[in-house]
């Protein structure tokens, strides 16, 4: 039966279309600026504080580290197919680029600092030509207005961090024509912005360690960070904010504070990075520089601990969807010239969407809810219309236009068996017709063809002598006579005017019993005769519940080309209108 208005089929699958269309919509543009909605740079901090007036607008700083921008062939698995990997390398690509189009509209932004890790793979070995192609694919993620500085800390994923010959001796070259000079001093509202390369400090500390030399007495190697540091620790820059790539050393049961996702930054050394620094190495930068604030990256989760003399270190979430971690991340910093006893800088952490778990825990279930949906009611229906129409639903031949419907019993013409001449015969067809009362109603089923049905309260005289009596009409097409029980005829039939008379042979009356159900003695019975057991028994008479379960797979086996690919079919109508929705939004970007 054709269901009307919201209970129609047309009506469920515009229903599912539109929730994907929704939800597509939803989170793959306007999630992006609610996630950021609360986001903003900490100016109100400053004033609170009395550093800022009215009128002085701070300077703003974002701050993002560890974008990992993949490398189309060494960032994916070789065992994957291309096509695979292709994907993988559009969706972070897609994922960074709509985060930062979002932090571009977060206001004004006077510049950029990248905590190393820049390039997923731009420590392997590859020719001049594709390292520069692969540095246009950061240029075309993280876009800026021209007037916008952008500043660049190496990563251990930039320039190496391993014995000579793991990666390629060009790395930190091509960091440097690319990106600037590994150790630097900015100056951004009066602040001193350190940007160190941790990397390199890690590898002079080693060789420091093997040559068993305190720092104190270690010259370090010309034109390297130990001598970069001790040069600034002579003179001191003021209002000094410190930016390493790798986290400075803290005990490993310090408390991260309550936006981390999990766990604590450990200690952990491997081949190409080691997770923090060494701790006389930290001791000899917070002694030598006196930063005010430390913001590092490398972990890729967001951690917030004092080390000594009072410096706050912040280290920051990755900016990359494939980090480990559920939500990214980036810090934003509000800067306004030091003044005496008042504070000079904010910061506050943002948080992006967590793009993996929207597939996964939205995209991807309620794909397999409206599958579910659609296979259960297709099945529903298979179910149903048998039970209407009493054919199998796998049976598609066109039902007989004229067909008896199945409550009504066959009804067929009796045999009129008498001993009376074929005139009495005649004379009873020639006083049926005249009379009205001789309706067309049938005779009882017992009859086995079709005829009139005279009614018992007409009086024989009346009739005349053709007028049968109504025992005629229950007498059976073989002669017998189902009323008299008693009566005994010839064996043979004459013939009278060219019509048979038959002689009603003697028959006696039919009595049908109800079959006796099986007890459980006929059970046991039975199972003794076949060598069986009871439940053996039962399951090969269709009693046992898995033979049910059984029949079902089958019956769904035998109706998988229509309820399965029907299922597949409309769930496929629900998908293609939100994967070109999808298209569309993302290509907005």
């Amino acid at each position: 039966m054709r269901r009307s208005g919201l209970r129609s089929r047309g009506t469920q699958l515009m229903a599912f279309r539109f929730a994907s269309v929704v939800l597509v919509i939803w989170y793959e543009r306007p999630q992006f600026f609610y996630s950021l909605s609360s986001c903003r740079f900490p100016d109100a901090v400053l004033r609170a504080e009395g550093g800022a007036d009215s009128a002085q607008a701070p300077t703003h700083v974002v701050l993002i580290a560890d974008p990992h921008v993949p490398h189309p062939s060494l960032s994916h698995p070789t065992s994957s197919p291309d096509w695979v990997n292709a994907v993988r390398q559009g969706m972070e690509e897609l994922f960074m680029r709509k985060s930062w189009n979002v932090v571009r509209r977060l206001g004004r932004i006077d510049a950029v600092i990248v905590v190393g890790d820049i390039l997923d793979c731009g420590r392997e070995f590859m020719t001049d030509k594709h390292y520069d192609e692969y540095y246009q694919i950061f240029r075309s993620i993280f876009k800026l207005h021209p007037t916008t500085d952008i500043y660049f800390v190496p990563g251990n994923h930039d320039i190496g961090l391993g014995p000579p010959g793991t990666f390629s001796p060009l790395a930190r070259r091509r960091f440097q024509q690319h990106f600037g000079d590994l150790n630097a001093v900015v100056s951004v509202a009066n602040h001193s912005l350190i940007l160190l390369d941790s990397v390199g400090l890690i590898e002079e500390d080693r060789r420091r360690y093997a040559a068993e030399v305190q720092y104190g007495e270690w010259s370090g190697i010309a034109g390297g960070v130990i001598e970069f540091v001790q040069g600034l620790g002579r003179d001191p820059p003021a209002n000094s904010i410190l930016i390493s790539h790798v986290p400075l050393a803290r005990p490993d049961t310090v408390s991260c504070g309550p936006l981390r996702e999990y766990g604590t930054i450990q200690k952990g050394v491997g081949l190409g990075y080691q997770n923090l620094l060494g701790g006389e190495t930290s001791e000899f930068l917070l002694e030598a520089l006196r930063p005010t604030i430390v913001f590092s990256g490398d972990d890729h989760d967001y951690c917030d601990i004092t080390h000594k003399y009072g410096i706050r270190e912040v280290t920051l979430k990755s900016f990359s969807s494939s980090a480990g971690i559920q939500k990214p991340g980036l810090q934003l910093l509000s800067l306004i010239p030091p003044q005496e006893g008042a504070l000079s800088h904010a910061d506050v952490p943002c948080f992006l969407p967590d793009q993996l778990g929207v597939y996964n825990w939205i995209y991807l279930p309620f794909i397999l809810i409206t599958f579910a949906y659609l296979l259960l009611t297709n099945m529903r229906s298979a179910l149903v219309r048998p039970s209407h129409h009493h054919h199998h639903p796998g049976d598609r031949s066109p039902k007989p236009r004229n067909s008896p419907r199945p409550d009504e019993k066959r009804r067929e013409r009796p045999v009129l068996t008498t001993t009376r001449s074929s005139q009495n015969l005649q004379g009873l067809t020639a006083t049926a017709r005249g009379r009205q009362h001789l309706s067309a109603r049938t005779s009882a089923p017992n009859s086995p063809h079709l005829s009139p049905r005279i009614p018992y309260d007409d009086n024989e005289s009346e009739l005349g002598d053709g007028y049968i009596s109504p025992a005629l009409s229950r007498r059976s097409s073989y002669g017998g006579d189902l009323n008299e029980a008693g009566a005994t005829t010839p064996p043979l039939l004459r013939m009278s005017s060219g019509l048979p008379s038959p002689i009603v042979q003697s028959t006696t009356a039919r009595r049908v019993a109800l079959p006796r159900l099986p007890s459980a003695s006929d059970w046991v019975a039975s199972a003794r005769a076949k060598d069986t057991s009871v439940i053996s028994l039962g399951a090969a008479h269709g009693h046992s519940y898995f033979a049910k379960v059984a029949g079902s797979l089958r019956w769904l086996w035998r109706t998988r080309n229509s309820v399965v690919v029907k299922s597949i079919r409309e769930l496929l109508s629900v998908i293609l209108p939100a994967a070109i929705v999808w298209v569309i939004v993302n290509a907005i970007w």
